[in-house]
């Protein structure tokens, strides 16, 4: 009998209490009994879910629990709901509740079997409506973790959070179609110090909803797509609702979502409450509707709302700060504020945000008190912060235009720039350099949104700037296809000048799909080197934001002993197949960070070369392409590569060195830590064999770069190789003090789970191992 069965040293496995596991029969009451006996199990027991398919019901997993340790839930397999709606008597699927030092984690998946029950929910039509179950509650619980699971398909919200205390949410995916109603990812209320971090979320409502009464919220690396956004409400329906206080949504990216960043208030409150104190930070939007938006007339329902008194949430000291990307809608940015308490103390700070080529966005306001603008803004801000009876957006039809020529401002078209994409604009471009160049104070060089066809640009210096010496990029630049031009390796050269700001939402185009075909570099040494697109030499406190590089002939940036030095927000795009065409390389830089851009190419996305010291790369998206990867000939020393995610590469992050090298190097001081990975192959590799030619390398002499002083940590995804952390490194000399920590890779091809490779290293292991580490 399920209640004779015995356990092993606080290891509570579900089938050992009933569960069949054939995803047929109900597996509710052994999932009960388990949890019955971990719960007065006064240690740190297990109830751990088998690699199976369970059919349960409504569950209560419920305390106080005898636990003096850590209470661990593992999931292996797929928990299924039960799709009987007749069974579920209360508001959700499974609920933990009353709960010290819960840790719920593993690869499983909660099917929440949503199809079947999302005809019946008319949440979305009024708000006479019953609500369906959420498919995991946590309530009243203290010190909890939830990571790595997966929920799919929940008959209303995936995961609710209620009146908890020190909650921390990583490394969850949360799936469901678009258009399934109240799919809300994570909704929390009444909670304090909540952190949700690198998580994947696509659904059919709010990726994440911050509710009620929550305090001391921290949010970072969401990737948020398809769904409705990051929200803090809906706030003010209800009679006991508490002040919102403490939030920060930083480090994550958008994609296709029907808000961005959003404040929502009812109308009519019921009582006078607070939000305040709260930060979007470092956001990515990819064709978003309304990616800054604060709406306190705010209505779900799609027969509307009755009109009437204004909002009673007060919303003060709230920060908007480098949130960049495209947006759907002709608005960007929109502070649709209470008539009845207009906000207060608004920062608005680096926005880059754009709508369409020929129709830029804006902005609109209404009801915003004391706002401070700072920095970018793209779309321009409000013109004025006053009170308005009406929130006009049909009156806003005036569009922002390319300022005139002022004392320091150098337009190209002023210098005989034709702007048409047929007319080689080189001569105007350079004239407009030369004159910006001598300019002694803060000069702005000026590309309009327009189509400009060059051929080689050489950007020289020394400057006579005292200040920054800024180019303003909104147009689309076109790299010339005759290669006859093309004299030495580069099509747009900035160099020996400092204090300079490319900037702009404009594209430089390199136009490489002809030259591609002339590239024999992956076929052999001896070949001669396509042109780079934008090349950054001997500059100091440069800064690169904004711009994308489209097609180049070879790579698209390349940095050259540089000495401070910023890559931010920039987007990086050229087919999987291209040959080549590196994101962004750099050699012999000092102090370089490259920060929250997309790149996806036909080659390595970042590659760190030779003599770089103190690299930073952060928040960037690679996918397709090569992944990461540092290699060397002078010695290099600190790198830090963290929060990233990569998709589709053929590489994940990767250390590579050649045989045979000419002389001694070192590699030291480099940490690759919060990596995704999306179907990557090798996401961890270091290759002491490098051979780049397709038609492959003669074996020679072990390689002489010294590698130590390497960790990895916290790196997870799957793998589409079955080597998933593959270091081999050198014979002659043998990777030092390399640190595995916290890995969870997947392979689910054939040939079994992932595994791991070595050779000529001896790893320190830490934390989780998946695969399991070499022998």
């Amino acid at each position: 009998m399920a209640e004779e069965a015995t356990n092993h040293s606080g290891v509570y496995n579900v089938e050992k209490y009933g569960a069949r596991g054939d995803g047929k029969h109900d597996d509710t009451k052994a999932f009960s009994a388990a949890w019955v006996a971990a719960c007065a199990d006064s240690g740190s027991p297990t109830f751990e879910i088998p690699r199976r398919i369970y059919l349960v019901g409504p569950l209560r997993l419920v305390g106080p629990c005898s636990n003096t340790g850590i209470f661990t839930v593992k999931v292996h397999g797929v928990v299924k709901a039960s799709t009987d709606m007749s069974l579920f008597k209360t508001q959700e699927w499974i609920l933990f509740a009353y709960l010290k030092y819960l840790k719920v984690t593993g690869t499983g998946t909660f099917d929440g079997e949503g199809a079947a029950a999302w005809p019946l929910n008319h949440c979305h039509f009024h708000n006479m409506c019953k609500l369906l179950p959420v498919s995991l509650k946590f309530a009243f619980m203290e010190n909890t973790r939830v990571e790595g699971i997966t929920s799919l398909n929940p008959k209303f919200f995936h995961v609710a959070l209620l009146n908890n205390t020190n909650f921390r949410i990583q490394r969850v995916t949360l799936t469901a179609p678009q258009d399934s109603p109240n799919t809300d990812g994570i909704h929390l209320e009444g909670c304090t110090g909540v952190k949700i971090l690198q998580c994947k979320i696509g659904t059919g409502d709010d990726c994440i909803s911050v509710g009620q009464g929550n305090t001391d919220v921290y949010i970072n690396g969401i990737l948020c797509g398809p769904g409705h956004g990051i929200s803090v409400g809906s706030l003010g329906r209800y009679p006991d609702e508490k002040d919102v206080n403490g939030l920060v949504v930083t480090g994550c990216t958008l994609t296709n979502t029907t808000n961005g960043i959003r404040i929502k208030t009812w109308q009519a409150s019921p009582l006078v409450t607070s939000a305040r104190n709260m930060t979007f930070d470092n956001i990515i939007a990819y064709n978003v509707a309304n990616p800054i938006i604060i709406d306190q007339n705010y209505c779900p329902y799609k027969n509307g709302c009755p009109q009437l008194w204004p909002s009673g949430v007060k919303l003060s000291n709230i920060k908007f700060n480098n949130i960049r990307g495209t947006s759907t809608t002709p608005v960007a940015v929109k502070l649709q504020c209470s008539a009845r308490y207009p906000c207060k103390k608004i920062k608005i700070q680096d926005i880059n945000l754009s709508y369409k080529e020929e129709e830029p966005a804006v902005s609109a306001c209404a009801n915003v008190m004391k706002a401070s603008y700072k920095g970018n803004q793209v779309p321009p801000p409000c013109q004025s912060i006053l009170l308005l009876s009406t929130f006009a957006l049909c009156a806003l039809t005036a569009i922002a235009r390319p300022a005139a020529v002022l004392s320091g401002v150098y337009n190209v078209d002023n210098f005989g720039a034709k702007g048409d994409g047929k007319h080689d604009d080189s001569k105007a471009f350079q004239a407009a350099w030369v004159a910006a160049c001598a300019d002694s104070g803060s000069p702005t060089i000026e590309i309009p949104n327009r189509k400009y066809l060059v051929g080689p640009l050489q950007f020289m210096g020394p400057c006579k700037n005292t200040g920054t010496l800024t180019m303003k990029v909104h147009g689309k630049v076109l790299a010339s296809t005759n290669m006859n031009l093309y004299k030495s390796q580069e099509w747009i050269l900035f160099a020996h000048v400092d204090n300079v700001k490319l900037t702009g939402t404009g594209t430089f185009d390199g136009q490489g799909t002809s030259a591609w075909p002339l590239n024999q570099c992956p076929f052999k040494k001896q070949c001669k080197i396509l042109p780079v697109s934008l090349k950054f030499a001997f500059m100091k406190n440069t800064r690169v934001e904004g711009i994308t590089s489209l097609n180049p002939k070879f790579f698209h940036i390349v940095l050259l002993n540089n000495i401070g030095f910023l890559i931010q927000n920039v987007h990086i795009t050229a087919p999987g197949d291209s040959p080549n065409t590196d994101g962004i390389h750099l050699e012999g830089c000092v102090g370089v960070k490259i920060l929250q851009s997309y790149i996806a190419t036909g080659d390595d996305c970042v590659s760190v070369g030779h003599g770089n010291t103190d690299v930073y790369v952060n928040g960037i998206n690679c996918g397709p392409g090569h992944g990461i990867r540092y290699s060397y000939e002078k010695d290099v020393s600190g790198l830090v590569v963290t929060g990233c995610t990569l998709t589709g590469t053929t590489n994940g992050v990767r250390i590579k060195s050649w045989q045979a090298s000419p002389l001694i190097t070192s590699a030291r001081n480099m940490t690759f830590e919060n990596i995704i990975m999306k179907d990557v192959a090798n996401p961890i590799i270091i290759d002491q064999n490098y051979c780049p030619f397709k038609t492959a390398c003669a074996k020679a002499a072990p390689s002489r770069v010294k590698i130590s002083d390497i960790k990895f940590s916290n790196i997870r995804g799957t793998s589409t190789t079955p080597v998933a952390v593959n270091l081999q490194c050198s014979a002659g000399y043998p990777c030092k003090n390399v640190k595995v920590q916290e890995i969870n890779l997947s392979y689910k091809g054939y040939g079994g789970p992932a595994t791991s490779s070595c050779s000529n290293v001896k790893a320190l292991y830490g934390g989780r191992q998946v695969p399991p580490p070499c022998k």
